[in-house]
Formats: structure tokens, sequence, C-alpha cells
């Protein structure tokens, strides 16, 4: 296989600390094998001491799969982070250190649950004074926090810790913090209990494998030692996503030597908001090892019209290593952003576009739809189901059964039952006993209510109403009575959308799915989930009505189901995609509220700004976005400048089809332009697998270009300079002996005389003209406004909710945009008002 420069640099790297930043489809798992595969055939060191690390279980597998080429590679220890941290476990035990088995056979995700359902158990022994949130409490929330907390090294109570608390170890571990949401500081209470329980029965758990490795390497010199002197060289795969205990148990055994190689992308850290910190590659990597740092930019993965998107999305992110994607692919694929009314008829294109690839011979595993969220996916499931398209993903739960949704649909289907005697009920029950205001009702009123609705079958409502009477809390209380009137009156509401707007409003329901999860993303997409359900009621009947869709969906899926679900398309988030790649890749809902989500802080707005750089290059030739006309667009795709971004790499790749003899002065400048802003110069040089007659034409087309604008000396007011000539230069030089002519030179001409005579706004006035005071709720269709950057318009439409407005504007020249106006910010300048004092 031959390597590129870029490539074989890390491959000739022999000893030392070494960084690589790799870009997405930069083949570096290539470049980390034939790296192992250069050492041991040269014998820089023994196969069986070079680890190959990652903290993926799928990219270990690439690394294993990839070394089996050579014989000699094979003792290579490929292992993930948690295998490197058992294995130190089991010598601590083998050697004495730890006075635990630490059950190799046993799973060490189950041996989580296990102790999360014993701790529960211990906790209502004891009494604790969260008791009443114990009721059904949200297992994975708790866990995943918990894992947070020891990816960090955060112990549940720090000075009681085994953890070495002198000496060089000092300022590593830290004391636990409670999630930000105040309602939930409990979890650190339950995090201690858990940890209680854990040591009594000398329990190892995933995260477990990584902070008491740690500790026992912290701990013992000797059993330091000992592992120290098992890895020579390491070389570490996605590190941009490691936390702090991975981080911490490299330094220690890569201490005695630093042949110590790490590889990642920044622009691809998407897990922070679990534990994963691009620091560790960008700053602390650097400023303790002082590495020799590698780039690899080619993305042999994507075609032109994705690498050049992705660039100008990434390159607004401030934290990050300078680098971009360099074009291996060429111009065959293409990139098209689509626009729907509603969620409905977005949802309808988004499957009419998979029927157009698979109708085209595309398999169903060759296309992939990207989410933000999984509750942007109601209405594409109702269309791939009503299509019998199969679909599938990893941790996709269909949106009719997540827990949030049929918690509170079960809801509904008590209040159809409410009077028939023969609906049963018991199942709809333990479901909503667990949302407010009903979790907070002690056992002895939930048995009650219970006994009362299935042994003895009388209306739920009249048992809420009963049951107020009991409650001492006057909120719960009227709470009760409130959703006592909702069950009675559900079923005569005007339609299943009132319905169910109107139980949240009861329930405060999504308020309180937002804040009771240990991370903020978790509770705002499960409340964004519940949105979308009602949203998707719009339309589908009664109350009644809709619960019985939502029956026949589930009823066709089940039967789709049988069929092997992985041979459909792939129905999953940006997170779970990372690290794969389609043919055809489709993104929904590229609107501002979901990419990025929820209201983020200027910190958390790189994170999602990398999340849809991500689903950008997972496609190897089509990549559709889909946008909500009623939205304002993407910031992350404004600020690209989108449009004229993919209007001109489309120009580019038009004018590559036709002949250079036919080529007209303007579309060469384009070109010119276009190759210079995108930097696609390394394309053209090293690998447009253009026909040698072709590339002789447009190399000497665009030098006669060139001569001809140096006659009319025109290269400075054009912007061009000798640099961007010199590349045709090297591919095919030329002499032009004679005055020089090119066709269309005229026009361009007319058109750079009528340019210059439009003023253009400098950088500052654009500045001044973004610090205006906004119009945030002042602007109304009719008004006439100006943009810094389309010119003038009249706004057309305004749409509002809580935190912004999107106008529409018509400009003069640009046609209709949408622009997002917030209390903060604001782009538009009003220059009258019909029928309103000007502003």
């Amino acid at each position: 296989m031959q390597l590129t420069a870029e490539q074989q640099a890390i491959v000739n790297h022999t000893e030392g600390p070494a960084r690589v930043f790799a870009v997405a489809g930069a083949g570096k798992t290539t470049a980390m094998v034939h790296r192992i595969h250069r050492l041991v055939q040269e014998d820089r060191f023994d196969p069986g001491q070079i680890l190959a690390t990652s903290f993926s279980r799928a990219s270990v597998s690439d690394i294993e799969k990839a070394l089996g080429q050579w014989p000699h590679c094979r003792t290579v220890k490929s292992w993930t982070l948690h295998k490197l941290g058992f294995y130190v476990i089991r010598r601590a035990r083998q050697q004495g250190y730890l006075p635990i088995d630490p059950g190799a056979n046993r799973d060490p995700q189950q041996v989580n649950r296990d102790l999360f359902f014993r701790t529960i158990g211990e906790a209502r022994r004891l009494n604790v004074d969260f008791k009443d949130e114990l009721e059904d409490m949200d297992q994975e929330d708790f866990l995943a926090y918990v894992s947070r907390c020891k990816g960090n090294l955060q112990y549940a109570d720090l000075d009681r810790s085994q953890y070495p608390c002198e000496g060089p170890h000092a300022r590593i571990a830290q004391q636990a913090e409670p999630p930000l949401e105040q309602g939930l500081a409990w979890y650190l209470e339950l995090y201690r209990l858990f940890e209680q329980i854990r040591s009594q029965e000398g329990a190892i758990g995933f995260d477990d494998m990584l902070m008491t490795g740690w500790e026992l390497l912290a701990t013992y010199p000797e059993l330091l030692a000992e592992i120290q002197s098992l890895f020579d060289c390491v070389m570490v795969d996605e590190f941009q996503d490691v936390n702090r205990a991975q981080f911490a148990i490299l330094d220690l055994i890569t201490r005695p030597h630093r042949n110590y190689m790490v590889i990642g992308d920044d622009d691809q850290t998407i897990y922070e908001w679990r534990g994963a910190s691009s620091r560790f590659i960008l700053e602390i990597f650097d400023q303790r090892y002082h590495p020799t740092t590698y780039t690899i930019t080619d993305n042999f993965r994507c075609p032109a019209s994705q690498v050049v998107l992705a660039n100008a999305v990434i390159r607004h992110n401030r934290q990050r290593y300078p680098k971009h994607l360099s074009l291996t692919q060429g111009f065959e694929g293409r990139t098209q952003v689509h626009e729907g009314d509603n969620l409905e008829d977005l949802g309808r294109k988004v499957v009419a576009q998979v029927k157009v690839a698979l109708n085209q011979g595309i398999k169903p595993a060759e296309i992939a739809i990207l989410v933000r969220v999984y509750a942007q996916t109601p209405y594409i499931e109702q269309f791939l189901i009503k299509e019998q398209i199969p679909y599938w993903g990893p941790d996709l739960v269909p949106f009719y059964r997540r827990s949030e949704i049929t918690n509170f649909l079960a809801l509904g289907n008590l209040a159809r039952a409410e009077g028939s005697s023969g609906s049963p009920v018991g199942e709809d029950w333990n479901r909503v006993k667990s949302i407010p205001p009903l979790r907070y009702l002690n056992r002895e009123l939930k048995q009650e209510i219970h006994q009362a609705i299935v042994e003895q079958r009388l209306p739920l409502s009249t048992m809420l109403l009963t049951t107020r009477l009991k409650v001492a809390n006057g909120d719960t209380s009227a709470k009760l009575e409130r959703l006592a009137h909702w069950i009675a009156t559900a079923t005569q509401a005007e339609s299943a959308e009132v319905a169910l707007r109107d139980l949240d409003r009861c329930l405060g329901y999504r308020d309180y799915l937002r804040h009771h999860s240990g991370f903020p993303e978790t509770g705002q997409g499960k409340a964004a989930g519940v949105e979308a359900l009602i949203d998707y009621a719009r339309e589908k009947g009664s109350l009644v009505d809709f619960l019985d869709v939502l029956e026949q969906i589930r009823a066709d899926q089940t039967q789709q189901q049988q069929q092997d679900h992985r041979q459909g398309i792939r129905l999953t988030t940006i997170h779970q995609a990372k690290g794969l790649e389609w043919p055809i890749v489709i993104v929904p809902h590229c609107n501002q509220g979901l990419i990025p989500f929820g209201e983020k802080q200027a910190g958390e707005l790189e994170e999602e700004r990398r999340l849809l750089y991500v689903a950008i290059t997972r496609s190897k030739q089509e990549l559709h976005l889909y946008l909500l006309k009623d939205k304002a667009t993407s910031q992350f795709l404004d600020e690209a400048d989108y449009e004229r971004v993919l209007k001109q790499v489309h120009r580019l790749q038009a004018l590559l089809t036709r002949h250079p003899s036919d080529w007209q002065a303007l579309e060469v400048l384009d070109m010119l332009r276009a190759v210079d802003r995108f930097r696609l110069d390394r394309y053209f040089s090293h690998w447009w697998a253009g026909e040698p007659a072709l590339k002789e034409a447009v190399a000497t087309t665009l030098q006669q270009f060139f001569a001809a604008l140096e006659q009319q000396e025109l290269l400075p007011s054009l912007h061009l300079n000798q640099a961007q000539v010199e590349l045709w230069r090297q591919l095919f030089p030329i002499v032009v002996s004679q005055p020089a002519e090119f066709p269309g030179l005229e026009a361009l001409l007319q058109q750079q005389a009528q340019g210059s005579a439009t003023p253009r706004l400098k950088r500052r006035q654009r500045s001044q003209l973004q610090r205006l005071p906004t119009l945030f709720r002042v602007l109304k269709a009719g008004d006439t406004v100006t943009h810094h950057k389309f010119g003038l318009g009249q706004v057309t439409k305004v749409v509002s909710d809580d935190r912004s407005d999107v106008v529409t504007v018509l400009f003069e020249q640009f046609g209709k945009k949408r622009i997002l106006v917030t209390p903060r910010m604001c782009t538009l300048q009003l220059q009258s008002a019909p029928d309103r004092e000007s502003v």
C-alpha cells in the first residue's frame, strides 16, 4: 500500500513522545499499524511489548484486524484501556495488594446494575431523607452520573477513600460534586452509599477498572514497575476522547521511556458532556511531554462538497488545532439542502429521499439518517413504517416505547378506560405512579388507589379526588385535583394535541423531565421527546384516535421486526455515528434549537459545532441536509455561509465536466478563487484523476487567463497573485509568446467596473452593524430593513417563540432569507415601518 507523505512521517517516528492530529477519514489506523509493522520489522521493539490501545472496542478491533496481515505483529497487545485497567487489578489481586476477587467472569455492566438495586434497597432501609425520590428513579441516569465521576477520578467521599492523598498523586483525584440540577443534590449521597456497598462486596464495575486500576498503580510502586516493564512502546488511538482516569494511567505506565504516541482529532471531541476532554490532546500532552506533532489532513472518504462545507463549519471553533480537511475523492458526490413546511412534511421528504436511493439500487445498509436527539424521530419513523422500510440503531428505542413517552401516554390510556369496566389498567397505573404528583404519594395511598381502580374497577378520577383530601401538601393536593379533572374530560377534548398539551401543563411534565436528570443534555432530550409527541398528535383526531394510531404503528413495526433489522437503514444519533461512514447520509432538522440543541452557553457551542462537523464527514457520496422553513437555520450553517459555499463548489463541479476550450473568463476567475478559498491546490497537484490531455488543457487555459489579466493589469484589482497560477505552471508549464486574449474577458471587465461602483462594508462597519440595538419583538410584516450582507429588503413574516424571532425578509438581490433575531443578537437595521413610529 502506498502511504502519503504525512502518513509516512508518522510511520518513521521511532522513539519519544508524539502527537498526531488526524482529520476525519484520514486513514489514521493505517498509519498507526504501519508504524507498528516497521518498529517490529526493524527490531526496534519486541512486538509483545507494544501496546496499541483506545477507549473504544471498535477502534481496538480495527487495529487488531489490520495488524493481523503481518504474522510477526500478532503478539502486539491490542487492548482497550478498560482491559488494561482490569489487567492491573488482576495482577494486584494475585500479588496480595487487593483483598478482593475482581470476578473475571462477571459482566461489569451487570455489576453496576446489581449494585444499583442493592443500594436503593439499603437507602430505603436506612430511611434516607430522599427516599421519596427513589420511587422508579432513572437507573441509567444515576449510573451515568457515577460513570462520569469515576472517569474523572471524582470520589464519592475523598477523605475516606483508599486514594493516596500525598506525594506526586496528591492533586489528581477530586471530591465529586452533585449534579448541577439543585433537585438532584441527593445523587451524591446515593453515590456515597453505592460506593460503600461496592466496597463491602468487593465488586468491580466497568468504571472501576480505570479508577481502581489507577489507585493501585499510584499506591504500590512495585506493581507500577511491573506494569511499566510490560510496555516499551505505547500508541493510543481516539485520544481526543480520553478522560482523566485514562490519561492518568497512561501517564504512569509510559513514565520510564515516553515512547508514547497519541492519535486523535480534537474536532471530533463530542463526549465532553460525559467526561472526555479535548484539553488532553490540545494542551496537557503538549505541555507535559513536549512531543513531536504530526498532522494527517488528506480525507479519503468525502467528495468535494462535504469536505468544503465541513471545513467552513469547523473553522469557527476557537479551541482547536489549526488544520483542514484536504480533498482526495474529487467532485463526483453532492450535498443538497432541502426544506420542509413542517415536521410531518420534513419526515415525509426524508423518507422519500430514502426511497429514491433504494429505487436506484442503493442497499438499505448504505443509508444513514443522523439525528441530534431521538426526539426528532417520530415523523421519520412513521413514514419508514408506512413505506415498510426497515430501520435500526444500536441504541434506538422506537419513539412510542421510550419510558418518558409510555409513562405520559399511560395517563391517556387511563383516561380512555375511565368508566369502562372491562379495560385492564394495572400496567398503566404502574407507569403513572412514578409521575408527579403521584410519585409524591406515600406507599399506602398508592396501594389504596391501585386496589380501587384495578380490583374494584372504580374510576381513577374519583380516587384522585378522594386521595387529595388525605394529602397534607397543598401543592400536591391541587395538582391531584387538576389531574382528576383531566382524566375525567380528556376524551372529550377537541383533539389529541389539545388533550396532551393540557396534560403537560397540568403535570408540568416537560419541566420535570428537564430538571430531574444528572445530565442537562439527557433531561432536555426527554423533554424534547414529549414535545415532539404532542406535535406528532396534531391532526390525528381525538385522544382515543391517536392512541389507536400508535397501537397500529406498534403492530406494523412488530411485524416488520421479524426481518433482520440490521439489513435496514441506520437511524441513529450523531454521537453513535462517530467513526462510521455511509454512501448516503441524511441529517434532518438542521435548525437552531436542534443543531445546536437547546440553549447552550458559549463554551458548549464548540462541541455542538463539532457534532455537525462529524455528521457532514460521515458521507462517502451524498449528503442531504433538511431544514424546517419556519425555524431559523442552524447558526453553524449560516456562519459557514453554506449557500454560497455549496453554490461555488457546484459551479466548479459543473465547470470541470466541460472542456476548458469552452470556459469563459468569469468562470475561470470563479475557479481560481474557489481553489484558493477552499484550499483545493493539493487535490489538483496530488489526487486529481483527470486524463493527461484534460489536465494539460486545464493548466494551459488557466495560464492563458493569467497572462491576459497581467496584460490588462487586472491581477491586483481581482485579488489574484502569482502563487495562484504556480500550481498550474508546475502541472503543465507553457510560454505565452503573443498578446493574450481570453473568451469572455470583456464581460469580466464590465462586471469589474460595475462592482467597483458598489461600496462594500468594511469589517469594522459590519461589526458596528451587528452591535446595533436588537429589534427583538419589534419587527412586523411590511417593515423595510437592511442587512450588511444582503442589502435592502422587506419583512414578509415574523415567527416568534419565547427566546427568538425568525424574520423572513425578501431582499431585492438575494431573494427570501430567514434571519434569527434574539434579545442579544440582531443583524438587521430598520429603515421604515408602515403605520408605526421609527425605531
